[in-house]
């Protein structure tokens, strides 16, 4: 399992606006599914939190993927500011 939770999140919803955040969360939630396809399960647990439950995935897969999903982040971070 790997828990995200979205640094800065509150600094976007007061720069954008919560509607410009929620196309934020839109926007992870669609390149986390396009990340994991096949590979994990993702839901929304909260405003700014996501978890992925990984069939068959041992730790350095995981962390692997916890890398990749943090450049995700950034990216999105990047391009919605």
């Amino acid at each position: 399992m790997i828990w995200i939770d979205i640094d800065r999140f509150k600094q976007i919803n007061e720069s954008l606006g919560h509607q410009g955040g929620d196309e934020v969360i839109k926007d992870l939630a669609v390149r986390f599914r396009n990340r994991v396809s096949g590979r994990a399960e993702l839901s929304r647990m909260g405003g700014d939190e996501f978890v992925l439950l990984i069939p068959k995935c041992d730790r350095s897969q995981a962390q692997m993927l916890a890398s990749e999903l943090t450049c995700t982040v950034d990216e999105a971070i990047i391009m919605g500011t």
